[in-house]
This record gives C-alpha cells, sequence and structure tokens, in this order.
C-alpha cells in the first residue's frame, strides 16, 4: 500500500464522501477480478465486488491498522464471492448467448471471444485463477499476488506458469474450431 491510500482512508474514517469515492475507484477493478475468480460469472462477479467495497467502506473503522488495508479487503471480498457461491448453490448460467440478435458482427464476436474466455477461466484452480487475474489482468507483481493471497512468489510464479499453458491451450483449440 502508498502512502495516499494511508491518507485516503483517514479521510474515509472521518467520512469523507469524495475519498470514499476514490478509494472505490482505485480498488473496484481488482474486487471484481478476485470475485470473478470464484463467481465465474461477470454479473455476480460485479456485484459481488460492490457489495465487499459497500462492506468494507461501512465497516472501516473496524480496520486495525492502515497498512493492511489491501489484504482486509481482499479478504472481504472473497468472502462476499464464497457467500455468493453457498446462496446460488453452484446454479450455471442457462442464458443461451448464441439467440441474442445484434447487427454488429463485432458485438457478438466479442460476445463469443468473452465467453470463451470465461469457460477457459473455469477449467483453472481456484489459486491459478486467483494469480491469473490479479497478475494479469490487475497487473500486480508476484511479490503483491503472493502476500494477498497468502502464497509465495515461487508459489504464485508457478499457477501463473500453469494457468497461462492451460488458457493458451483452450484459446488455440477454440481458434482451431472457429477458424
Amino acid at each position: 500500500m502508498d502512502s495516499k491510500d494511508g491518507e485516503l482512508i483517514a479521510d474515509v474514517r472521518r467520512g469523507n464522501t469524495e475519498a470514499v469515492t476514490r478509494l472505490a475507484d482505485r480498488y473496484l477493478s481488482v474486487c471484481y477480478s478476485i470475485a470473478l475468480s470464484f463467481l465465474h460469472l461477470t454479473e455476480d462477479a460485479e456485484d459481488a465486488a460492490q457489495q465487499a467495497m459497500m462492506n468494507a467502506i461501512s465497516s472501516i473503522h473496524q480496520l486495525r491498522d492502515n497498512e493492511k488495508f489491501r489484504p482486509w479487503l481482499y479478504q472481504i471480498v472473497r468472502n462476499t464471492s464464497r457467500g455468493y457461491l453457498r446462496k446460488r448453490k453452484d446454479v450455471q448460467c442457462d442464458y443461451d448467448f448464441s439467440n441474442t440478435p445484434s447487427e454488429d458482427r463485432n458485438h457478438e464476436k466479442r460476445t463469443s471471444d468473452k465467453q470463451v474466455l470465461l469457460s477457459g477461466l473455469k477449467t483453472l484452480s481456484e489459486s491459478e485463477r486467483q494469480v491469473m487475474l490479479l497478475h494479469d489482468m490487475e497487473g500486480m507483481n508476484h511479490k503483491e499476488v503472493g502476500e494477498m493471497l497468502g502464497i509465495s512468489e515461487e508459489y504464485s510464479r508457478q499457477h501463473l506458469f500453469v494457468a497461462r499453458k492451460k488458457m493458451k491451450r483452450i484459446l488455440s483449440e477454440n481458434g482451431g474450431k472457429n477458424g
């Protein structure tokens, strides 16, 4: 956490609504990535990330050390995501994206690509998914990923290697079917 986060958290504790907005803007995308690694559905991940951020902000007075904000927030996201999983009892998305009318072929291609990526992410283990999303999507380095997930830097590297290898295989298989 950089020193700006400490100041921002102090402002949030004082009730500064602009600070709340800045804090949410800074961390919501990583919260989304963590939630997506658990939930696999973009809508659920968005909801869980927003709920976790609201929970964190409303209980920020319980945070004892501003330096521990990131791991504290990420634990809230993981717990919120697990709660969503318990609620839906692993319900699968029944929506058929292939029947969606669209005049824009690029939109259809993006939707298809998004579904391939989400399907690929589902094949990864939870830890592989989390490492890949945090490292590749959120730009965290392996030390930060390790600290956040409670694993070693080397373990983070190994998970990312395996995850990328699996995703590459899935994407190349899909490209072969569609190309």
